[in-house]
């Protein structure tokens, strides 16, 4: 049985449990024998994961709200570099993803002298990343 709150959130469905806070943060999540919990500042960005109550991620934003550095327990710390809202660099390691845009949009991404260029579908949004002039396919997703 599924059963949604008031403000139309998922608050429960088969061996799933949610929470969420007056802002509409979810705050909780029980998925089989997993229980995350996320914490938010002030401003209502996720600065913090938990899983099974054990550190998973951290955030960090700058003045302007932007995401600045993001660590995680798989990838380590990742850091971001902007112009105005567009990330320009993610830096993970030695390794850098520079994000190419053209006129607001993100057209492509360079990791490592391989190029991804991302193809939109009519709403502007994300739909599949090919590698090379010739279009085949790295990975098809729904952002």
């Amino acid at each position: 049985m599924v059963r949604v709150s008031l403000y139309t959130q998922l608050v429960n469905a088969a061996e799933m449990g949610f929470d969420w806070d007056d802002n509409g943060n979810m705050l909780y999540w029980l998925n089989g024998n997993d229980a995350w919990n996320y914490t938010y500042d002030l401003f209502d960005r996720l600065t913090r994961v938990d899983l099974n109550s054990s550190l998973s991620a951290r955030y960090t934003y700058d003045a302007g709200g932007r995401r600045v550095r993001s660590w995680d327990t798989a990838s380590g710390t990742t850091d971001y570099v902007y112009s105005g809202l567009n990330v320009l660099d993610e830096a993970n390691g030695g390794t850098h993803e520079k994000h190419i845009y053209e006129g607001g949009l993100q057209v492509a991404s360079v990791v490592n002298g391989a190029v991804e260029y991302y193809h939109v579908d009519h709403l502007g949004s994300i739909r599949l990343k090919t590698t090379d002039q010739l279009g085949y396919f790295i990975t098809t997703c729904l952002w």
